[in-house]
């Protein structure tokens, strides 16, 4: 029901004719919104048309809504920043390229792309990361410590261009994710369903909280457990008259037997709360391994293990650790067996 609302208002705003050739200008505005120009300063007010480079801010207790030729709809909440990087001069234009950066609060996006959708590429920069937008619904809050993106439908592309480096992936609606700069792969989904995104829309606020991922440690934070006492010795029995040693066969080593299938872990980090332990099982399940947390009893402390379980051999389990230690920087990782 929400998806079919949402296309209703995306079929009115394909209806109602382009009020001038403008491509990028404001449909209402309830409240103080206002545009830097250069070093003017210009309250905004229904019609009025924003350009290339202009700085869009939205006042604590104001919202603004700006119409994107006759095929998008941007919704800014109280307190939302929006620079205009670039937008094409009219709908009409050879190079339709559009691109506008986020740099505080809420905006959400109503996008229905024209039939030959790669005439109109729609990108919202925030952060480190460019998205790019294909039709549908598309909700982002910026600020904080991460920015959270969430499709209602359709799909995002997303491109982190952090530190030199670039790296891409994708979502698709219904659901959020955590845009988590500083590792390309570090992008947290969180299952929504449609009915979740009522409220935000309604309070043009993002109320998601980013997931927090803390960076891998260094050094595993719990104590290593003490190793068992050895057996105390025992007296030998003293006989009465030394009786010679009978003969024994040399022995033979048996050569090394690896357990049962799927018995050896590696084990990544301990964490003292469990919300940390989880965080980072959640970073190594987006870079695509199958991370587990369990519990751990040393000296009395509850501790919160990640861990990668099911490897075969001990050899694999081995490599997995090493191939981590260099790709993700678990320095102290260690192998156990279940």
């Amino acid at each position: 029901m929400a998806s079919s609302r949402m296309w209703l208002g995306l079929g009115l705003l394909l209806a109602a004719p382009a009020a001038s050739a403008t491509v990028l200008h404001v449909a209402s505005v309830n409240g103080r919104a206002a545009a830097q120009r250069g070093g003017e300063h210009i309250v905004l007010a229904t019609g009025y048309e924003l350009v290339e480079q202009d700085a869009v801010r939205v006042e604590p207790d104001a919202q603004l809504d700006l119409q994107l030729g006759r095929h998008g709809m941007l919704e800014l909440g109280p307190d939302a920043a929006l620079e205009v990087e670039r937008v094409p001069f009219a709908s009409w234009s050879d190079d339709l390229r559009t691109r506008l950066r986020l740099t505080r609060g809420y905006l959400r996006v109503l996008w229905k792309r024209p039939p030959k959708a790669a005439l109109w590429p729609l990108a919202i920069d925030v952060g480190d990361f460019t998205l790019s937008l294909t039709s549908g619904e598309f909700l982002l809050q910026a600020g904080g410590e991460a920015p959270v993106l969430c499709v209602g439908d359709g799909d995002a592309a997303i491109d982190w261009h952090g530190a030199g480096a670039r790296a891409s992936r994708s979502i698709s609606g219904p659901g959020c994710a955590t845009l988590l700069a500083g590792d390309a792969r570090v992008i947290a989904t969180i299952a929504v369903r449609l009915d979740d995104l009522v409220a935000p829309r309604q309070k043009r606020v993002l109320a998601l909280a980013p997931l927090e991922v803390p960076a891998p440690v260094t050094a595993r934070a719990e104590p290593e457990p003490a190793p068992p006492a050895p057996p105390a010795a025992r007296p030998l029995p003293v006989s009465a008259a030394p009786v010679a040693p009978a003969p024994v066969a040399p022995a033979i080593t048996p050569p090394p037997v690896e357990t049962a299938p799927g018995r050896w872990i590696v084990t990544l980090a301990s964490f003292p709360d469990q919300p940390s332990a989880d965080a980072q099982a959640a970073r190594l399940r987006v870079a695509g391994y199958t991370a587990e947390v369990a519990e751990a009893q040393v000296k009395g402390k509850t501790w919160y293990r990640v861990q990668l379980r099911g490897f075969p051999t001990s050899d694999l389990a081995k490599q997995t650790a090493a191939e981590l230690a260099e790709r993700q920087g678990f320095k102290d990782a260690w192998i156990s067996r279940q």
